[in-house]
């Protein structure tokens, strides 16, 4: 069985999707963009659900802040996900916020045991909640926080002790490896694949001529698109595969065109 491929659910984007221009095998949202909203986008919404998959992936939920987990708000993301029948719901393996401050950005969390432990905890009680598999993304970082052991060590032991599902972004592992370094192969050779519940393909900026940049607004790159193909058999068959993109939707034939590429490579 081979995996679904799928793509990330803008606005720009819903009504060559409503009009056939466009068929991936599930659209991935976050549901903070979508929560209470009634009106058109409401019935886009659910028109879309009727002919597509949705997969969710979130961006308040801050798993890595000091903070316990809010569990008023991950009970509205419950019903959100319950009412449009999603099974798969990813966030982010970083903090977003800390004091009621919101940075709208994944901030990276030091690979500590001390973090570790706390967002164990915090895992385990989201998963209650949620009744689901909490799916962990890793993060692209800039600037590492001090930490007792590398970011490939941390997953494994947050996946043990946890039970959390992972996110694999291979984009993400890219760009890290050439920022602080390293080979993405390196980091792929010992990764847990057998507990992958999702993947993440993305694009970055190479403008700047030390440091690359994690964009989502471009064509993917063929180094990530090369990375994917070589550990595209170590993926379980069946999990979802998402083409990540969130802004610079025109022309649309471009996007349909590399989405079909992608489609053909795998």
């Amino acid at each position: 069985m081979k995996s679904p491929l799928g793509y990330t659910l803008r606005r720009d984007i819903a009504d060559p999707l409503l009009a056939g221009h466009f068929a991936p095998d599930f659209l991935e949202l976050a549901p903070e963009n979508w929560i209470g909203l009634g009106g058109i986008w409401k019935r886009k919404l659910d028109q879309l659900n009727e002919q597509f998959r949705f997969t969710a992936h979130g961006l308040s939920l801050s798993i890595g802040s000091p903070e316990p987990v809010n569990i008023e708000g991950l009970k509205v993301i419950k019903q959100f996900l319950d009412d449009y029948n999603i099974d798969i719901y990813s966030e982010h393996l970083a903090f977003s916020s800390i004091d009621n401050a919101h940075m709208y950005e994944s901030m990276p969390i030091p690979f500590t045991i001390e973090s570790l432990n706390h967002i164990a905890e915090k895992v385990r009680v989201a998963q209650e909640v949620l009744e689901r598999s909490l799916v962990l993304e890793n993060v692209c970082y800039y600037i590492l926080p001090e930490s007792d052991m590398s970011e490939l060590q941390y997953i494994k032991e947050l996946q043990q002790i946890s039970k959390c599902g992972l996110l694999l972004d291979v984009s993400n592992v890219y760009v890290n490896a050439k920022n602080h370094g390293y080979c993405s192969q390196t980091f792929f050779r010992d990764f847990p694949f057998e507990h992958v519940h999702y993947v993440h393909v993305g694009s970055y900026d190479t403008n700047q001529p030390s440091v690359i940049f994690d964009s989502h607004d471009r064509a993917i790159d063929k180094n990530t698109l090369y990375d994917l193909l070589k550990i595209k058999d170590e993926i379980p068959s069946n999990v979802p595969i998402c083409l990540e993109r969130e802004s610079n939707f025109e022309p649309l034939d471009e996007l349909v065109n590399e989405f079909k590429g992608v489609r053909k490579l795998l």
